[in-house]
């Protein structure tokens, strides 16, 4: 598939069967991504071809997440109570104190299966046994073929905790992106230009999705990439609990 926005748009709402992406803000991180992929990440064929694979998906489950909130209209109505978030920078325990905090039974995370997967939302007599959770092992356990030493760095499973960077990818306004890829145009657009508000707008969403068969009573979210927009993330969660996990770069690791 080519790495052409409106041509990934078109494909994505022939393969979802709807049109409706829930406003235009989408659009601006897309085109701006899709350009630097075509220009900063001097993709091969391979490369290009992932990166067309994996932007579609987003496209699709944001136009069915959001056909599923306009045929369940109280989905979108339902409170998000207000969250508690890790937002440490990179390297400083944050995703296993996430991983902690996930033991607590009055706590909800989002796991890896259902954001990578969020539709249909989950429901809670299946929570557990859902089949989309071997699908994700599986397409894990492949990369970890490819990629062994990158489960060394940074844990994954399809039961695992996941960050909120993995959800507003469906925005286009996330710092994965540039781990992924080398997108410098990008990156500077997301941290020094990008309005976020769209983003955590869209965070409110999903998570109202996630929760509309599988309630949650309290969400732990993390991700250091709101470090660059606390003030957007506020606005959205004013009464949100934040966490600032530290480390003294002086220190060796052990």
């Amino acid at each position: 598939m080519a790495l052409d926005a409106s041509e990934l748009a078109a494909s994505a709402c022939e393969t979802a069967g709807s049109e409706d992406f829930g406003g235009e803000a989408w659009q601006e991180g897309l085109e701006r991504l899709v350009d630097a992929l075509r220009g900063d990440a001097d993709l091969n064929g391979i490369g290009a071809a992932f990166a067309g694979r994996e932007l579609k998906q987003q496209l699709v489950n944001r136009l069915k997440i959001v056909a599923y909130s306009k045929a369940n209209p109280a989905v979108t109505k339902a409170d998000v109570v207000p969250p508690v978030v890790i937002v440490g920078h990179g390297r400083t325990g944050t995703t296993i104190l996430h991983d902690l905090m996930a033991q607590d039974p009055a706590t909800r995370v989002p796991l890896t299966w259902e954001v990578e997967r969020p539709y249909p939302p989950p429901e809670t007599a299946t929570y557990d046994t859902d089949p989309r959770i071997d699908a994700v092992d599986m397409r894990l356990a492949a990369i970890g073929q490819v990629m062994p030493e990158l489960q060394g760095m940074h844990p994954m499973g399809a039961r695992l905790a996941q960050e909120c960077v993995c959800i507003t990818n469906a925005d286009f306004r996330s710092t994965l992106f540039g781990t992924e890829y080398r997108v410098p145009s990008y990156m500077t657009w997301l941290l020094d230009t990008a309005d976020m508000a769209p983003a955590y707008r869209w965070h409110r969403q999903f998570l109202q999705h996630l929760q509309a068969r599988h309630p949650a009573h309290r969400w732990v979210l993390k991700s250091p990439g709101h470090i660059w927009s606390l003030g957007e993330l506020l606005a959205e969660y004013p009464e949100a609990l934040l966490i600032q996990t530290h480390r003294d770069p002086r220190a060796p690791a052990r």
